[in-house]
């Protein structure tokens, strides 16, 4: 889900991604995303969505972010799960409280 500007709710989606390259860390493939250079500030909620990126590294990739949060999210990647499956850059921005489904030593496992 390539998110536009300048604002969105992104919430209650189940997105699963399967990139037919194999895995490498430079691969774009993402299950949200918002990676564009425009100017205006851009505003994201990311919650309660359940995102399986295969052959991906990130499961939630926003860049230039201003004042947003991903929270709450069960991510899992080929590579990465829970809060390390989201790489966001901006001001103001955090994310916290995400887990996956298969990563029983995860301490954000519910």
């Amino acid at each position: 889900m390539e998110l536009q500007d300048t604002y969105a709710t992104v919430y209650g989606n189940t997105i699963h991604v399967n990139n037919t390259e194999p895995y490498s860390a430079s691969n774009y493939a993402f299950g949200i995303s918002y990676c564009q250079s425009t100017a205006y500030n851009h505003e994201f909620d990311v919650y309660n969505n359940t995102v399986v990126v295969e052959n991906g590294q990130y499961a939630v990739y926003l860049e230039g972010a201003y004042n947003s949060n991903v929270y709450e999210n069960c991510l899992d990647t080929t590579v990465k799960c829970c809060d390390d499956a989201v790489y966001i850059t901006g001001t103001d921005v955090d994310y916290y409280d995400n887990y996956c489904s298969q990563c029983s030593t995860c301490y954000c496992t519910p």
